[in-house]
C-alpha cells in the first residue's frame, strides 16, 4: 500500500523546528545566497552551512545539494541545502527556474523519511509566488507518487 503524502503550507515565522522534525530541506541560491527568513531560522547553523559548503564546493546550483547529518545547533536529525540559482541561459520558453523540477529534487533528498519540512523561500523570487508555491507542490507529489498497485504485499 501507498504512503499518503501530506502537505501543508505555513508562514516561515510559525515553523517550529522542535519535536520530531527528522528532515529540514531549504534551498540556496547562487553561491550560496539564502533568504533573509531562512538564514534567521538557520541561526548559528548558518556558519556551519557555510563551512560544510566551501568543503563540498556546493555553488547553490539548480538540482544540486548538500546533506549535513545531525547539525549543531539545529533541533534536526539531517538537514538538506538544495540549489535554487536561476538558469545562466535557460532554454527558449523554459523559465529560469522550474519550480515543478525543484519540488521533485526536494521530495527526492527527502529518502524517505517519515517526517519531513520544506522551507520554500527563495532568495530571488521570479513571477508569482502563489503559482511557484503551487508548481513546487505539484513537483513533490509526483515525486512522491507510487504505483504499487500489482506488487508483491509485504508480510
Amino acid at each position: 500500500m501507498s504512503q499518503t503524502l501530506e502537505l501543508t503550507f505555513a508562514a516561515i515565522d510559525q515553523l517550529k523546528l522542535e519535536g520530531g522534525v527528522e528532515t529540514l530541506i531549504v534551498f540556496a541560491g547562487e553561491e550560496l545566497a539564502l533568504s533573509h527568513a531562512t538564514h534567521g531560522m538557520l541561526g548559528a547553523a548558518g556558519g556551519l552551512v557555510k563551512r560544510a559548503a566551501a568543503t563540498a564546493k556546493f555553488k547553490g546550483k539548480t538540482s544540486s545539494a548538500m546533506d549535513l547529518l545531525a547539525p549543531a545547533d539545529l533541533p534536526v536529525g539531517r538537514l538538506v541545502v538544495a540549489g535554487a540559482a536561476p538558469a545562466k541561459k535557460p532554454t527558449p520558453g523554459a523559465p529560469a527556474l522550474d519550480y515543478v523540477a525543484m519540488g521533485g529534487h526536494a521530495m527526492g533528498k527527502a529518502n524517505g523519511a517519515a517526517s519531513v519540512t520544506m522551507v520554500f523561500d527563495l532568495s530571488e523570487w521570479r513571477g508569482d509566488p502563489a503559482i511557484a508555491a503551487a508548481e513546487f507542490a505539484m513537483g513533490v507529489q509526483l515525486r512522491a507518487y507510487q504505483f504499487d498497485l500489482y506488487k508483491t504485499k509485504k508480510k
